[in-house]
């Protein structure tokens, strides 16, 4: 794991996350998840080719890896191996990173994130490989049309509902919706920071997870 911290983004690598908004999507990513730094930081990172100095960091080099990652595979299905070779690319070297490697094991509960209530309890860790199995089947079927958009969305939710790991899941789920966007030729999406939109509205975010499932799993209320 430690290879991925050493290793350094290319030049041509750093000039496209500086031109693009995909530094900032990664800086607001890792605010999602509570790290305290800030753009300014990212840049000084990625223009002097520095390794990581902390967590904060280290989960922005992480969510800038795991943008090149999913850029690689864009016009491939999703699988198995590459939801979990994405989730370790985004967990590596952080206090998450002792679950990466496979789906859990176990039972996780979603707590707010301002009260540390439980807000959520995803399904058993049995049914995860099933209900991820039908996720993949999910996104990689387009014998019935769904807006893109919509369908990113709905993909984004459903990482967030089924929860597969026990530390990153939200990471996982932003990455996914920007890789099924890039599928589907919306590359226009790499200069739109979601996370930034759901770091600003970071309560309506939670409240809609809660509101789709309080009503049948109804995700007209995520997608809006």
């Amino acid at each position: 794991m430690g290879g991925l911290q050493q290793s350094p983004l290319s030049h041509a690598d750093r000039i496209d996350f500086f031109k693009s908004s995909l530094l900032e999507e990664a800086v607001a990513s890792s605010q999602v998840e509570g790290a305290a730094t800030t753009t300014e930081v990212a840049k000084d990172m990625l223009k002097t080719g520095r390794n990581p100095r902390n967590e904060s960091e280290q989960m922005i080099f992480n969510n800038l890896r795991a943008i090149q990652y999913i850029t690689e595979f864009q016009d491939s299905n999703i699988d198995f191996k590459s939801i979990i070779e994405l989730h370790r690319i985004m967990t590596a070297n952080t206090e998450a990173e002792k679950y990466s490697g496979d789906y859990r094991k176990g039972e996780v509960f979603v707590t707010d994130h301002i009260d540390g209530e439980i807000a959520h309890i995803p399904p058993d860790w049995i049914e995860v490989e099933k209900l991820m199995a039908d996720l993949c089947d999910f996104a990689n079927n387009d014998s019935k049309f769904i807006h893109p958009i919509i369908k990113a969305s709905m993909i984004h939710f459903m990482i967030g509902f089924i929860h597969p790991f026990k530390d990153g899941n939200g990471r996982t789920a932003r990455a996914l919706f920007y890789w099924y966007l890039l599928k589907k030729g919306y590359s226009l999406i790499k200069n739109i920071s979601i996370s930034k939109v759901i770091l600003e509205s970071r309560t309506q975010y939670d409240k809609a997870f809660l509101k789709t499932e309080h009503d049948d799993n109804d995700l007209n209320y995520f997608i809006s």
